[in-house]
């Protein structure tokens, strides 16, 4: 395999996302901490307080992170495929298909915004995940 996955003449190809999953994970850890009772009471009526907001947002997040982790393990097996020559096993070929529709492989031609097309992968995998239909995120 090439350096990054990169083809000749392009000067990155996947350079920078072992980093970024390895953000996400930790990311990912954070949320997972408990959540707990918050410490003080808003309310003077109020003995008991719900820990089910904060345990939302923290669920969301690690959702987030997820999908972000997927996103880039989608983007790098698109790549190492592009760069081989190679084609996906039969079943997998559709979810290739779609990839590359929305985060084409890293040509070296053009600039292009790859944060962009990442989020607009992550949105779109979200989405297939709560639908069941793979359906491009509009772009931005």
């Amino acid at each position: 395999m090439p350096v990054n996955l990169a083809v000749p003449g392009a000067p990155t190809g996947t350079y920078a996302y072992g980093w970024a999953a390895s953000s996400y994970v930790e990311e990912a850890r954070a949320a997972a901490a408990p959540a707990l009772l918050p410490a003080a009471a808003c309310d003077p009526r109020s003995d008991v307080l719900s820990p089910a907001f904060s345990a939302h947002r923290r669920e969301r997040r690690g959702a987030e992170c997820l999908d972000g982790v997927l996103a880039i393990l989608v983007i790098v097996s698109s790549q190492a495929l592009f760069v081989t020559g190679r084609s996906p096993a039969g079943p997998l070929r559709p979810l290739l298909s779609f990839a590359r529709s929305v985060f084409p492989p890293i040509d070296g031609t053009g600039v292009r915004d790859l944060s962009a097309d990442g989020r607009s992968l992550q949105q779109a995998l979200a989405a297939a995940a709560v639908t069941g239909r793979l359906v491009p995120a509009p772009r931005r």
